[in-house]
């Protein structure tokens, strides 16, 4: 990766974006937020659309990059977190979904598609966060090889069942 003298807006507007997601996902610690699928919604729409600029670009090495992970206790006490906060909401959908195995499937899923994004970005963001050039292309790599190929996905699946929580089930 060539030395960067000036930040890209795009990586830092996509890095404040993860930011954002993670320090809302740690926020249910104190309770289930105002507005969770709202904000969810919002979350969620603005990585899809700000991980499109960020470059491609390989890290020179990345035998290190490996520490930053998050563990898998850290990401169990996520899932867990999340999967208490919105447990109420999943009971509801599960019943409007009964006999549609899709459906179910999405529900019963939703904690692990939010917390494997949180899981995804907050790699990326530790590894952004050390600075040096090597760490920073290491977690635009994390983000853009990530979002294509593991957590866009959730992402996605995640966006379908909080917009159907929010404004059908919600809406009941």
């Amino acid at each position: 990766m060539s030395q960067q003298t000036k930040p890209d807006p795009a990586i830092e507007r996509f890095y404040r974006d993860a930011k954002d997601y993670c320090a809302f996902i740690d926020s249910f610690a104190q309770g289930k937020p105002d507005h969770l699928y709202e904000k969810l919604l919002y979350l969620l729409s603005t990585l899809s659309k700000d991980v499109l600029d960020l470059p491609f670009d390989m890290p020179d090495d990345d035998k290190h990059h490996d520490k930053h992970d998050v563990s898998h206790d850290e990401w169990h006490d996520i899932a867990n977190l999340i999967g208490k906060v919105i447990s109420a909401e999943l009971m509801r959908l599960t019943e409007r979904h009964e006999g549609d195995e899709d459906g179910i499937s999405r529900a019963e899923t939703l904690w692990d598609d939010i917390s494997d994004i949180y899981r995804d970005l907050a790699r990326g963001i530790r590894l952004y966060e050390i600075g040096t050039s090597n760490e920073v292309a290491g977690a635009i790599w994390e983000w853009k090889w990530g979002y294509e190929n593991h957590w866009g996905n959730h992402l996605f699946r995640a966006l379908h069942t909080v917009h159907e929580i929010r404004f059908m089930v919600m809406a009941d």
